[in-house]
């Protein structure tokens, strides 16, 4: 029996947890099995479509969503039987360990790519183990409202943190925040990426941010396979997504909106897909 994420009674800018049984047990996606990525889906996923700000594509009118797969190269966004983000609505129990992360300090790059705000660590020392595999953190960034919804809901916010292996194969997790409670590591992107502005499109150097305070302390995890949420949409996507939210502030996140706000693609068909819950 699948559990079903609970909507009830949800205030503005909170959402409900999941609760029911199960016992059933599916086969977690093996992600050691998934077909490698070529290395320009690796190099676009290290950027996450890290374009000039004359990109062919955005969020709005000609060059939004419903238009990326008519773009040579982005043909996956159309065609794609396995594309990200996706509605959780219910989930299957898996006995899999979740995902974890050894995050800390780092400098980091801070980049306006005209899509949305991307920092990149100086250093490889942030790493995620997935299945006994260690993934390495290349860059995170943001996209307001959330992309993934759960039980139809979005969040105000979303981290994306793009993992990648040895074997170039990707894993992405994914954070919503909810403003209950001022943190101050977010309060420093906060305010790098205002200096990252449009009119500086070059890469900044942030203050040192401790990454670990970014992660959600003994979330559980949906788990799915999908794919990148923006142009080429590459698929063989391992998605993470944390059950419990990030409590940032209020203040906070009128900054982050107050660069990017709509820069999130539209939920996309689960089909056959199960997602998962590990804990």
């Amino acid at each position: 029996m699948k559990l079903s994420l609970l909507t009830g009674l949800i205030a503005a800018t909170t959402l409900t947890s999941l609760s029911a049984c199960n016992n059933t047990l599916p086969k977690q996606h093996d992600i050691n099995t998934k077909p490698i990525i070529t290395a320009k889906q690796a190099a676009d996923a290290s950027n996450h479509s890290d374009d000039t700000h004359t990109s062919t594509w955005g969020y709005n009118g000609a060059k939004g969503p419903n238009f990326w797969g008519n773009v040579s190269g982005n043909e996956q966004c159309k065609i794609g039987q396995e594309q990200s983000p996706i509605n959780i609505t219910s989930v299957l129990l898996d006995q899999h360990k979740a995902p974890k992360s050894t995050f800390g300090v780092s400098t980091l790059d801070v980049t306006n790519n005209g899509h949305t705000i991307v920092y990149t660590p100086r250093d490889d020392n942030n790493t995620t183990l997935i299945d006994g595999d260690v993934y390495t953190l290349k860059q995170f960034h943001y996209h307001t409202p959330s992309e993934h919804q759960i039980s139809g809901i979005n969040y105000p916010a979303e981290l994306h943190f793009v993992h990648a292996n040895k074997a170039g194969n990707l894993a992405v997790i994914g954070v919503m925040l909810n403003p209950t409670a001022a943190l101050p590591a977010l309060q420093g992107l906060a305010d790098s990426s205002v200096a990252a502005s449009h009119g500086n499109p070059t890469a900044i150097n942030a203050p040192t941010i401790d990454i670990a305070k970014l992660i959600p302390s003994d979330s559980s995890f949906y788990h799915y396979a999908g794919s990148l949420t923006t142009p080429p949409c590459s698929e063989k996507v391992q998605w993470y997504v944390a059950s419990r939210p990030l409590a940032v502030s209020q203040a906070e996140l009128v900054t982050l909106t107050s660069l990017y706000n709509g820069n999130n693609r539209p939920v996309q068909p689960q089909r056959t897909r199960n997602v998962t819950l590990i804990k």
